[in-house]
């Protein structure tokens, strides 16, 4: 035979994982940038809270 079933097979076997690990890696990255945008924005969040609460002190002079 001029190729041999098993390294068809392998090489199929090989296709599938590297497109798991391709979606994989898309999942993964796709957690990262939630998970830094979640941060960002609790960060910003709590800093336009902070700003409230000082400009509110500053008016009322306590």
């Amino acid at each position: 035979m001029l190729f041999n079933y098993k390294e068809i097979k392998g090489d199929n076997i090989l296709k599938k994982i590297k497109k798991v690990m391709d979606k994989a890696f898309v999942k993964l990255m796709l957690v990262i940038v939630y998970i830094c945008f979640g941060y960002m924005l609790s960060n910003l969040i709590f800093s336009i809270r902070d700003l409230i609460k000082g400009v509110y002190h500053i008016f009322t002079g306590g």
